[in-house]
Formats: structure tokens, sequence, C-alpha cells
């Protein structure tokens, strides 16, 4: 059917115009749906009000179920056309007129374009009226739905599994009621069972079911120092492990402002526990670094062969280390003095200070694996191969007793060297300043290396050695203990491996730059760099130095940047 549409359009002055469209189909839809071929605006339009359509009985309308048009004067639901007829809709009006030649009906329309804004709303579905559905009905409809989907069904999950039922995957657990993803470790670890955190319904992760599985975490302040505080309570593990968030991978809150919500008015926090303020990794925001060193109880050296070391914080101001160990770092830099026996050439920093497995620190220093290389404990030109047991005097002594015993008793012991090496000089053989009875002259040549390790070069060139004066040659040296601290700031979390290099700095260059170790002369001198030193390069604000700097920091080794660093950056939360 090809209809023609003449839109009537009076204007202000009295003058008429007319637009045509042309509709091709087998029905001519009208009402004030969008969709429909004559649009008509009105709080009584339907949607979908009427249709015309053409039939080899002629044009006719009908209306849809429940709805009229004025035809004539008259209300009807259905009714044939013809020529002349007035179609009257709401307050719009269209009348069949003569079809021009090629079209099957013409219809001219007369749009009420005065029709009230509030109309409009009769082109879309608005309300619950105009679909078949009733308010009523729908909302039990929709309550029920949602009681048994969203509480029912968890509910009964809940109880299958609490006892031990295999919960069939097609029915809604208590998964619905999560507010968020949760992170991959928890996901991996409790997968969609709810309740292995959730341990008590529709109440809050208690701190007792965090710790069901994170048994080894340690409070932040210890039990027997929270009443030392002013605190009260200790915050709930959730304050800053929050689950349920975006991004789902930041299960620790880092906030500076969890950290200085406390530390920034420690006085007034922490109640008589002496804790320095720090609002920010500043120079005028952060304290000076504190360190923890190893000091023996007794006051002397020989008072401490046996006596119990303890930790002992102190400031980096005039702080030493007591290690009883005899030590120049400066030495052992010096080019011209010390130089390596595999290649000759000058030590480096990792040449003693190998790096742990974890980037953070270093593998201890011990005569086996850092110092023996250079310091062979040989003690006859004539054995270069033989070596004295290191760690225990007592054992040295009767390593020698042995030694010259064998020495001057067994003929067949007495073989030149076949191998020199490291030979003194100005040394000569023991055994040839001897002429006495084998025992007298092995005693003697004991004696005399004993002394020459414990007292002249030795042992007593890196150890503290005390000199008893007993007769007893086996008693008369004893060897003070060494006691190095692996770690002088165990509450701040510095990677070693993250800073090897500094810039166009690199090797024990990058090392020096922070530790001032080639100017260090004694063991007792400590080389941790205050926070001065971390300030060239780090600031709690991106892209500027953090803080005023002293006149005696350092440059920095990048003018100009700095990376951001936060409290958590080098505090964490739980002690380990």
């Amino acid at each position: 059917m090809d209809v023609l549409l003449r839109e009537v359009r009076r204007r202000t002055d009295g003058t008429v115009e007319f637009h045509d469209t042309e509709f091709a189909g087998e029905v001519l839809t009208i009402g004030s749906g969008v969709g429909q071929g004559i649009q008509l605006l009105g709080l009584a339009v339907a949607a979908a009000h009427a249709r015309i359509a053409s039939s080899p009985a002629g044009i006719s309308i009908a209306c849809s179920r429940g709805k009229t048009v004025n035809l004539n004067g008259g209300e009807t639901k259905a009714a044939a056309l013809s020529v002349g007829d007035v179609i009257t809709l709401a307050s719009h009006r269209l009348q069949l007129i003569e079809a021009p030649t090629g079209f099957d009906l013409a219809l001219e329309i007369e749009v009420d374009h005065d029709i009230d804004p509030s109309e409009y709303e009769g082109a879309f579905q608005t309300d619950l009226r105009q679909t078949w559905l009733r308010k009523r009905p729908a909302a039990w409809a929709l309550i029920l739905l949602t009681v048994v989907v969203f509480i029912v069904a968890p509910l009964v999950v809940v109880t299958l599994r609490s006892h031990g039922n295999v919960v069939p995957a097609s029915i809604p657990g208590d998964g619905l009621w999560s507010s968020g993803p949760l992170s991959m470790a928890h996901q991996q670890a409790t997968g969609s069972n709810c309740s292995a955190c959730h341990r008590v319904m529709f109440e809050r992760v208690r701190d007792v079911d965090c710790l069901g599985c994170h048994r080894n975490v340690a409070d932040h302040v210890p039990e027997g120092h929270l009443a030392l505080t002013k605190f009260g309570d200790k915050p709930r593990c959730a304050t800053c492990h929050r689950e349920h968030q975006e991004p789902v991978s930041h299960l620790i809150v880092a906030d500076n402002s969890g950290c200085t919500g406390c530390h920034a008015q420690s006085p007034a926090a922490f109640g008589s526990l002496k804790v320095g303020s720090a609002s920010a990794f500043s120079a005028a925001g952060h304290p000076e670094f504190k360190v923890h060193l190893l000091k023996p109880a007794a006051s002397t050296p020989a008072d401490s062969m046996d006596a119990e070391w303890k930790p002992e914080v102190s400031g980096l101001a005039g702080a030493v280390e007591n290690s009883r160990l005899v030590f120049s770092h400066q030495q052992h830099l010096d080019a011209a003095r010390v130089i390596r026996n595999s290649d000759s050439e000058p030590l480096d920093c990792t040449d003693c200070h190998a790096p742990d497995v974890d980037g953070k620190g270093f593998r201890p220093v011990t005569m086996k694996d850092s110092c023996v290389s250079c310091h062979e404990l040989t003690f006859d030109p004539a054995e270069p191969t033989r070596q004295l047991p290191h760690g225990k005097s007592r054992e040295v002594v009767i390593a020698l007793q042995e030694y010259f015993a064998r020495m001057f008793v067994d003929p067949d012991a007495r073989r030149p060297a076949t191998v020199e090496r490291r030979r003194i000089p100005g040394r000569t053989d023991a055994e040839s300043r001897c002429a006495g009875p084998p025992a007298a002259c092995a005693r003697q040549a004991t004696t005399r290396e004993v002394e020459t390790q414990f007292a002249v070069r030795g042992c007593i060139t890196c150890h503290q050695v005390i000199d008893t004066r007993s007769r007893d040659i086996v008693e008369r040296f004893q060897v003070v203990p060494v006691r190095l601290t692996s770690d002088f700031l165990p509450n701040a979390h510095f990677r070693h491996s993250s800073h090897r290099i500094q810039g166009a700095l690199t090797g024990s260059a990058a090392c020096l730059s922070c530790h001032d170790a080639g100017k260090s002369r004694r063991t007792e001198d400590l080389l941790i760099p205050g926070i001065g030193k971390c300030l060239t390069c780090h600031g709690d604000q991106p892209g500027g130095i953090g803080g005023s700097l002293s006149a005696a920091a350092s440059k920095p080794v990048n003018p100009g940047t700095s990376v951001r660093l936060g409290c958590a950056g080098c505090h964490g939360y739980h002690p380990t």
C-alpha cells in the first residue's frame, strides 16, 4: 500500500504550508510510539493506537484493544474509510483526501502543536499502567524473587557447606553478598567459601579469624607495651587490610596517613613509650636514624670472654661498633697496600660483602668465605700447605704441639718444602735453633710459635688477644670472641640490590657514595649513612628533594630528581 501523508502547517500570519511524505507498507500504524508510521503525541494517544490497512474490500481502520478513535464525530473501534472521512485522535485531525495517481491512499494530517509538554511522556512507557503488568502483583513477585535468590538460597548453601555437604554450582551461594572481588591470594586460599573468613554470619571479619591462617604475624605494638600507650584497643586487621576493594591487588593500605595518624604526634599517642615523631620523609618531618648495636655486658675485653651480648639502640652521632675485631676498611681499599691474589687487582667491596639471596643485605662475613683467600693461616715455611685451625685458641696451641712434636721426633717428617709461598722475611727454620732433646726442642718451638701467633703476628693481626700469663701454654692466650652486627636498622626494609647503581656510579663507587669506608681506619667506625644521605635522592613528594638538606649532606647523585618514598617504602607494620 502506497500512502501520501500531507502535513498541514498553519503559520501565525494565516498562511498554510503543506509538507508531503510518502509511506509504503502493508499497514499504516498510528500512535505515540517512536516506531509508528504516524506519530501523534498526547496522553490520550496510546503507543500503538490504531492501524489503517488496505484489502480487496477497501481501506479500513482498526484500533488496538481498549482504544477508540473519533470518526466523523462518533467514537468507533473499527470502520471502513472513504474519501472525505475525518479521524480525530486527541486534538489531532486526519482527513482522507483524493489520492493522486500512483497512490492507494492520501491523508491530510493537522497536528496540534499547542499540546502541553508533559503530554510528550506518552511517547514512552513510563508507568506500569502502560504495560501488561500490574503494580501490586509485580511488586510482590519481585520481593519474593529477591528473598529467594539473595537470602534463602545463600542461607541454604551456607547450611549445607557447614555440614560438609557438596553444594551444586547452580545454586546461588553467599558470594552474592560480596561487595567486590577478593585479592588473588585470598581467592586462591578460600575460593568461593565466604565462611572461611566470615565465621559468624552477618558480622565483619574478626581478628581471630585472620590469625587462624596468619599465625606468625606479630602485633605492631607488643601486648606488654600496649598498656603504656594511649591507643586503648589496638586497630583491627581490616583497618589496613581491606578486602573487596578496587583495584583488587592493593590489599595493604600503604597511604602515609595510616602511619602519620599516630606517629606525627608520638608523645600524645604513645604515652610513656619514647617514640620519635614522624610526619613525612623529610629533614624536618623525620627523626635521624637510630641503629641497633650488639654490646657485651662486660666493659673490658678480658671480662667479655663469656659475657652476654645484648642489643642496644643508639643514635648515629657517636655510635661505635664493639665487634672486638681489629680491622681497617681504609687499608683494605688501598690499592697500593692490598691486592687480590687471583688477578693482582685492588679489592672490591663485593670481595668481602657478598649479597644475600633476597637482595636486602649481605651474607655474614666469615674467615672461611671472606678472609682466608688473603689471610692464610700458615706458620712454617717448610709446610706451606699446612694451616692452623681458626676459631679456638686452645685448638691452635694443641695443633702446634702436635706438629712440632712430630717434627722433632720423627726423622721422616723433616722434609724440605716443595712449595714456597708467603715466606716471612728474616725468619729462619725453628728446628735449626735447637740442639737439645727432641721433646725440649719441640716444646721450645711450640712456645715460640704460639707467642708469635698470639702476640706478634697471626691471630693478633685481626683479633683482640688476652695474655693470662699462665705457665700452661695451652691456657696462656685467649682470643676475645667476635660478634658482628648483621642488621643495624632492623626496623627498616632497605634493599641493597636496588641501590647498586647510583646515577653513573656502579660497583664499589656506588657503595662508597653512601658508605664512607675509604676513610675508615678503625673497626669501631659505624659506616651507616644518616637521613641526609637518603634525602639526596629520596623524598615524600615526587620530582623534588625531600626537605631541606643540612650543609653536611652530600649533593644528589642525580641533581633535580627524586624518588618518592612513603612510610611503607622502608617500614613494615608487623615486626619480623
